[in-house]
């Protein structure tokens, strides 16, 4: 009996008589530190480059070539306890010159799991930028091919497989996105010295809501079995919240919850951007089993053209205060327009009175109408004065929407004028049609810019 073959035996028996732990093959415990910090609540958020663990077609919304590195210990994962140490890297290309544009991404990750395991995974994922107008909004698919490699520590048994995934991403009114994906559709063997496993199949599907600053997000997972781990399921869900304190950069605040019948786990995170350099860091708090905190971080670059919301903002911050001064001005003409109908209900009330008096009182009735015709001048006046305050208030509105629009147009004209792509120019020649329409903008010529943009 060979001496390695004596070293299997006892890593079998060590199994079997120690703790029965998680263990599994490549289990869905995430990628990334926004993704963690959101609780792993991140199926249909798009644009990133952590969509790869959870949604491949979230890939195709990247829109800049991104590079990035993470770091993650965790003791909790989705599928029950654990002790994981993983490195990874990668990177994410757009891909804009295709009919259908979208973009792929190279992912490398390297796991130690409990001192027993070391994993190793490649990933290739392909994902589709609008690729099919479904009702009213898009859709979008994408693929994803892994190279599984699981051995022992002392590399004495290894096994690899390939494993498949697939997801689909439904986009609604750019603010709204439903996300639906299996990983390890296949289900690829990974057993290694005499323990049994294989990748999980996994179904992902959620929700997420968007604007500028905020992101909101909810997904429901279905695991298989892993390992010594049975089936199981998680309801995740994430909230997040960014500012722009400072010129050239951005902060963002993010938690989450993740409660499974097999793990439990509040998350907390918070990201700095500068320039196109960005710091992710979260951590996950057990909320059942031993305390023991997991941390997270990841560092992006992002490389390539000016995002067109980043001009947008720039432009916006030039005419702050000509908006302040709009918004003034709205306030006041509010004010006085309150003070003028409780005048006007105060002399209402008199006028009441004095018509009861004059049927009651036939003496004084001339001098009564005297001053009926008095104080009916005046409330007409009044009714004037307020007539001339919501003219001038509707004017100010008017004029704050013509500054916007004007703002707008120009940031395009920026975007064009600075060879932006194509893609980029149709986005925000869109957003300006829908934002204005139906306002009495006159946006024919946006119309003739966004026709030229389509026969090009």
């Amino acid at each position: 009996m060979s001496y390695s073959y004596n070293i299997r035996i006892l890593f079998v028996c060590l199994f079997v008589l120690g703790p029965q732990l998680c263990w599994g093959a490549f289990d869905d415990f995430g990628y990334g530190a926004r993704a963690l910090g959101l609780g792993g609540a991140f199926v249909a958020v798009e644009g990133d480059l952590a969509s790869s663990a959870y949604n491949p077609s979230g890939v195709g919304a990247i829109k800049k070539i991104e590079i990035g590195s993470n770091f993650s210990k965790l003791f909790r994962i989705p599928s029950g306890s654990d002790r994981v140490e993983q490195v990874s890297g990668g990177i994410a290309i757009p891909l804009t010159s295709l009919t259908t544009p979208g973009a792929f991404s190279l992912m490398a990750h390297f796991s130690t799991l409990r001192d027993r395991f070391r994993d190793k995974e490649w990933d290739l994922n392909y994902g589709t930028y609008r690729w099919l107008d479904w009702g009213p909004g898009t859709l979008d698919t994408g693929l994803g091919v892994k190279i599984l490699n699981r051995a022992t520590l002392d590399h004495a048994a290894s096994k690899g497989a390939i494993s498949l995934d697939w997801g689909n991403s439904y986009r609604l009114k750019e603010r709204y996105v439903l996300g639906l994906s299996v990983l390890n559709i296949n289900q690829p063997d990974l057993t290694v010295a005499g323990f049994q496993d294989k990748a999980p199949l996994t179904f992902k599907i959620g929700m997420a809501e968007k604007s500028r600053d905020f992101v909101l997000a909810m997904d429901v997972t279905q695991r298989g079995a892993s390992g010594p781990q049975p089936g199981g399921y998680t309801v995740a869900t994430g909230a997040e919240y960014g500012w722009l304190p400072f010129r050239y950069g951005s902060i963002a605040a993010r938690t989450g919850l993740s409660l499974g019948n097999q793990s439990r786990t509040w998350n907390v995170g918070f990201s700095c951007r500068v320039m196109g350099a960005e710091l992710h860091y979260a951590f996950l708090l057990p909320l059942s089993a031993t305390f023991q905190m997991s941390h997270v971080f990841t560092f992006l670059l992002r490389f390539g053209e000016a995002d067109p919301q980043e001009e947008y903002e720039k432009v916006l911050r030039q005419e702050i205060r000509y908006r302040e001064d709009l918004v003034r001005s709205l306030a006041v003409s509010s004010q006085r327009e309150e003070k003028l109908s409780k005048d006007l209900a105060q002399m209402h009330n008199e006028l009441e009175m004095l018509q009861q008096r004059l049927a009651s009182k036939s003496a004084e009735a001339s001098q009564a109408q005297s001053r009926i015709k008095e104080f009916s001048e005046k409330h007409e006046k009044l009714q004037q004065n307020v007539r001339q305050l919501k003219e001038n208030r509707e004017k100010i509105k008017e004029n704050e929407l013509h500054s916007r629009f004007r703002q707008d147009w120009a940031s395009y004209r920026k975007l064009k004028d600075s060879g932006a792509p194509k893609n980029v120019l149709t986005t925000t020649l869109e957003r300006i049609l829908r934002e204005y329409r139906g306002t009495g903008i006159d946006l024919s010529e946006v119309n003739l810019e966004f026709r030229k943009l389509l026969e090009k």
